[in-house]
């Protein structure tokens, strides 16, 4: 078993998946057995830098995604001169220029677009929950650098991960609960 966020472990022989969805607009993260993955339909999502390269730990569907070599090059060298190996990992993202707001449970993770999210979520900072920047999108055109989005987390004060007394098993499961929470617009 490997550690998933801190929280929860990936099963041997798993990965961890990110589908597209549209009702709210994102992604379903969850672990999936690599036997059940077309390995030609997925590209790596999230980075790590290990000892001698880039190791993926989370991977989304789709084709790969084209980056240049010499920013990863510059990026690894970076995070191992600081000491940051366990800080910082690189998010290769495509297409995905709002920010986005991300709900944990056991069975997953989805990750969806802020404004799919109310304002009693998207102003959180206090009580029950509060939002934790955990990436940021940084784009570069013409030489300019810009960030245009972050994805933050919902924490609760019970961690990561809300409790929930009914299981939420696939991505229908969650978007109901997070609407029935009043964490989700309602509409369809």
């Amino acid at each position: 078993m490997r550690q998933l966020h801190r929280h929860r472990t990936i099963p041997e022989d798993h990965i961890l998946l990110g589908t597209p969805i549209n009702k709210p607009l994102g992604y379903w993260f969850r672990p999936t057995p690599i036997v059940d993955i077309d390995l030609h339909k997925i590209c790596p999502h999230i980075l790590s830098v290990g000892a001698t390269d880039l190791l993926p730990s989370e991977f989304r569907e789709g084709p790969p995604i084209n980056i240049d070599q010499n920013f990863v090059k510059e990026f690894t060298n970076f995070v191992r001169r600081e000491g940051l190996e366990r800080t910082y990992g690189l998010e290769i993202i495509e297409g995905q220029p709002k920010k986005m707001i991300e709900f944990s449970f056991d069975s997953g993770s989805i990750l969806v677009e802020e404004d799919e999210v109310t304002s009693k979520i998207r102003e959180a900072g206090c009580g029950e929950f509060m939002l934790r920047d955990t990436s940021w999108v940084v784009t570069v055109e013409g030489g300019l650098v810009d960030q245009t989005g972050e994805t933050r987390c919902v924490i609760y004060t019970v961690g990561h991960i809300k409790v929930k007394n009914e299981p939420v098993k696939s991505v229908s499961d969650v978007v109901n609960a997070l609407r029935a929470d009043g964490f989700l617009s309602m509409y369809m």
